[in-house]
């Protein structure tokens, strides 16, 4: 059960390798379960196989589950004989079954069956200086974090010439609900885990047009304001048409373009409508809006390019004194690991020129000696800094095509997951990695996705039910006003599969409830639409 000694690869298939786009109860822990036993049954020893979930509970189940499979087969006959139908080029026989429980129950220190954020902190905890990390680093503990971040800012704000980086975090800050303390920590968090994702360049990459001329934008809005009222089958001016035009000039004059595209005609046109409340638009209005959409542009892309040019600044400063404090004190957020191991550094700190990169890629390579065997669970939730970590683990291994002397692949790649269940967005999860992952057109050609709709969960009515509503979110009346959200609807359309039952008799029942809608909660629902789409 040590070294690489009949590390053969158990899958049948033409490719030892495995990406399953499983939904909800079709059985993907049994699939990722059996993938696992078969390894260790074929003499693959389990610091050899590492296997990746979400979550400490998510991980302890997949152990249990390894031990349980094996345990049932050995003192189950019919268990064994299910496993042996189910892996039937591994040596199945009991005994051999039981001196491989045996041997693993005396070793589960060995079991490299962890979450990413326990799989990363082992890497540090190994490669340290490698990596650069300060001398006896730990994880900091929620409060602890919350006061480096106090503390970064601080001594940012007390560096700081006038009120420049005040003025910024005030316009980044959007949880006004909370108390200024709180909502700058947090405003400063989601901005940083979008900055280590991306790094300085696309920050700049926007660019606002030119303002139009002063003669120009008169003259646009007096036509605008000049437009006839459309009018009703009386012959009257159209009311609604009349007080949402009066709006509308007022913003328009008062140059708020935010206000002008938020509602009114204007906004309509935008989506494409050629009415407002049941009222034509007057073509008078249309063409005026095709002049000063850019100077509406100037002035909020200018914001937005202002905004991002202040956000570099101070988050490269953020940086360096997090950095230093890292130093001072040996404190590290979960963040900070995967940032430390990404190959070449992430978008934020690459540098070709930098000390720690042959370190880093000697690490690399110690680090491939060691596996063979990867086994991604739910890796809808994976987000691009994790992913860049595992892509040059999964890329060794895939790449790899020895043999052993009974023909078996050495090296296998096992990933498992549903764009529908990717629920850790809060924390960066990109479930776009794994649409894009294999396939024709995907990043591994190698893999073929392999589908699985047939639920052991569910009773045939649940999953009806789930069918109607999900496969007719497209034109669900919530939406039909909200491009985002269409949006949203057609990207899960793209995805979504009709589930079906693998319990045809079993019997179940379906509620529907409509949620009311509460004024006072307007902007938490949107800001929830807003992640969510």
């Amino acid at each position: 059960m040590s070294g690489k000694a009949n590390t053969a690869v158990v899958e049948t298939a033409a490719s030892p390798h495995q990406l399953i786009l499983a939904s909800a109860g079709t059985g993907k822990t049994y699939r990722l379960t059996n993938h696992y036993v078969g390894l260790v049954l074929s003499g693959v020893a389990p610091e050899r196989i590492l296997a990746t979930t979400f979550t400490r509970k998510a991980a302890g189940e997949i152990l249990g589950r390894i031990l349980e499979l094996l345990a049932d087969a050995v003192r189950d006959e019919n268990k064994r004989k299910e496993l042996a139908e189910e892996l039937p080029e591994v040596n199945t026989e009991s005994s051999h079954i039981l001196a491989t429980l045996v041997e693993l129950t005396r070793n589960l220190d060995r079991f490299q069956v962890r979450t990413l954020d326990a799989f990363f902190a082992h890497l540090g905890s190994l490669f340290g200086l490698d990596l650069g990390l300060p001398a006896g680093w730990a994880i900091l503990e929620e409060r602890e974090a919350r006061e480096q971040y106090a503390e970064a800012i601080g001594r940012l704000l007390e560096g700081a010439e006038g009120e420049e980086w005040v003025e910024l975090l005030r316009h980044l800050q959007r949880a006004a609900a909370r108390r200024t303390h709180e909502a700058m920590l947090a405003t400063v968090g989601e901005v940083r885990a979008l900055w280590l994702e991306s790094g300085a360049g696309p920050w700049d990459w926007l660019t606002a047009p030119e303002a139009l001329e002063q003669e120009r934008l008169a003259t646009a809005l007096d036509k605008m304001d000049a437009a006839p009222p459309p009018l009703t089958q009386a012959g009257a001016p159209h009311k609604r048409w009349v007080t949402g035009h009066a709006t509308l000039m007022e913003n328009a004059r008062a140059r708020d373009w935010s206000a002008v595209l938020s509602g009114g005609p204007v906004k309509s046109i935008v989506e494409g409508k050629t009415s407002y409340s049941g009222a034509t638009i007057p073509d008078e209005v249309i063409e005026a809006w095709e002049v000063l959409k850019q100077q509406a542009a100037h002035v909020l892309l200018g914001e937005i390019v202002r905004q991002n040019a202040a956000t570099v600044r101070f988050m490269s400063e953020f940086e360096q004194l997090l950095a230093e404090l890292r130093s001072e004190e040996g404190g590290l957020r979960f963040e900070d690991l995967p940032r430390a191991l990404a190959p070449g550094g992430t978008g934020a700190d690459a540098d070709a020129d930098d000390p720690l990169a042959s370190r880093q890629l000697n690490m690399w390579f110690r680090l491939d000696g060691r596996l063979d065997h990867l086994l991604l669970d739910e890796f809808q939730d994976t987000s691009p800094l994790q992913w860049r970590v595992l892509a040059r683990l999964a890329e060794e291994v895939l790449s790899c095509g020895e043999m052993d002397a009974h023909g078996n692949a050495t090296r296998s790649f096992f990933c498992v997951g549903d764009v529908k269940q990717s629920i850790y967005g809060w924390r960066g999860a990109e479930p776009a990695l794994l649409e894009g992952l294999g396939g024709t057109d995907g990043r591994f050609p190698v893999l073929e996705p392999e589908h699985l709709e047939e639920s052991y969960r569910s009773a045939p009515l649940i999953l009806d039910t789930v069918n109607r509503v999900f496969s007719e979110l497209e034109g669900c009346p919530a939406f039909v006003t909200d491009a985002p959200q269409v949006c949203a609807a057609r990207a899960w359309l793209g995805v979504f599969k009709p589930h079906v039952s693998a319990k045809k008799q079993l019997p179940g029942s379906a509620s529907l409830f409509e949620a009311p809608y509460h004024e006072e909660n307007a902007e938490r629902v949107a800001a929830v639409l807003d992640l969510a789409v």
